[in-house]
């Protein structure tokens, strides 16, 4: 059963971030940049040098693309595309920068092509490789994303982001073996937290809780982010290391008072080292910040049945079913009760 209740808090970690961010919200553009904008267009209006238009297009692009103006970024390369005299470089230039463009749209076909029109003119140049094996990685085309990344590796074989994409492809498909194989051999510099969390997952899917723990132990020296800092505690309860693990709970409930999730995690802490008053006053605590989360009353309920308290036991297992929105922590809520039933 406690292996049970480990994989309904790991749902938590992985699924349910502890601590809410938005890794995709949008700012809109701020006036200064808009008036910029329509600035560069008025100087087009005008009759300039080529160089000068040349010079106010691709700055219309930056500026476009910085104030997320994608359609007027598209306009201005495609019109430095239609100069003549264009040379290779300039060329592959604007291609990029359309393709960088559209993908920024979510119009990935038409990204693609101006990247392929790109490559087409720069062979050996991998960055745009790489974008080209994000692109097919974002859209689930992981034949086309590893080729894609193999290809920028046959370029450079010191390549981290080519590693570390090839490490993204496997993580996908479940071949975690391969997966944690590329990203270890990516330099530390070219992480992200999400890469971070996708080798620890790598490594929990491997059973090897070890090496997920001294990962983590290595990602977080100097680094202050929760998430990881709590990632890193629930493995060393995993690992029965219960002291650093609530010395680490603790030490973000001070920072985080309100974060109900990680009371939860501390209240299981405590019933799994048999303190079942602490475990129970913590969990009150979570319930009184959230009073919806099934996973509460489904501890409170093991907690009741393991100090004789049978009836409370079922009131709070009644309550985990009813509340539970993951079909996994409402079988368990179901089976706890068809138990407590037979007693």
């Amino acid at each position: 059963m406690n292996r049970i209740i480990v994989y309904i808090l790991l749902l938590l970690i992985f699924y349910y971030p502890v601590f809410g961010f938005d890794n995709d919200a949008v700012l809109s553009p701020d006036e200064q940049s808009l008036k910029e904008i329509n600035e560069i267009c008025a100087q087009l209006d005008t009759d300039c040098s080529k160089k000068e238009k040349i010079r106010l297009l691709e700055l219309l692009a930056d500026k476009s693309i910085t104030a997320t103006q994608y359609h007027s970024a598209l306009d201005a390369y495609s019109k430095l595309l239609d100069l003549k005299g264009n040379s290779k470089r300039k060329k592959f230039q604007y291609y990029v920068g359309l393709g960088n463009a559209y993908a920024l749209k979510g119009n990935y076909i038409l990204s693609i092509q101006n990247y392929r029109n790109a490559i087409s003119l720069c062979r050996k140049n991998i960055d745009v490789k790489i974008k080209v094996g994000n692109i097919f990685l974002k859209s689930n085309l992981y034949e086309l994303a590893e080729e894609s990344f193999r290809d920028a590796l046959s370029i450079n074989n010191n390549s981290d982001e080519a590693k570390k994409g090839l490490g993204d492809v496997f993580y996908e498909l479940g071949v975690y073996i391969k997966a944690v194989d590329y990203y270890t051999k990516t330099d530390l510099s070219a992480y992200n937290k999400e890469t971070v969390v996708k080798v620890v997952d790598c490594y929990r899917n491997l059973d090897r809780i070890d090496d997920a723990v001294n990962f983590l132990e290595m990602a977080t020296v100097g680094n202050k982010d929760k998430e990881l800092i709590f990632l890193l505690a629930t493995f060393y309860v995993d690992k029965k290391e219960y002291v650093k693990a609530k010395k680490l709970l603790l030490r973000l409930i001070e920072e985080d008072a309100k974060n109900f999730k990680l009371y939860i995690y501390l209240g299981h802490l405590y019933e799994l080292t048999g303190d079942f008053v602490h475990a129970k006053k913590i969990l009150d605590r979570a319930s009184s910040l959230n009073s919806s989360y099934a996973t509460t009353d489904l501890l409170q309920a093991r907690i009741a049945y393991k100090t004789g308290n049978l009836l409370e036991s079922k009131k709070y297992a009644r309550n985990a079913y009813s509340k539970a929105t993951i079909f996994f922590v409402k079988n368990q809520a179901q089976k706890m009760l068809q138990f407590l039933d037979n007693k």
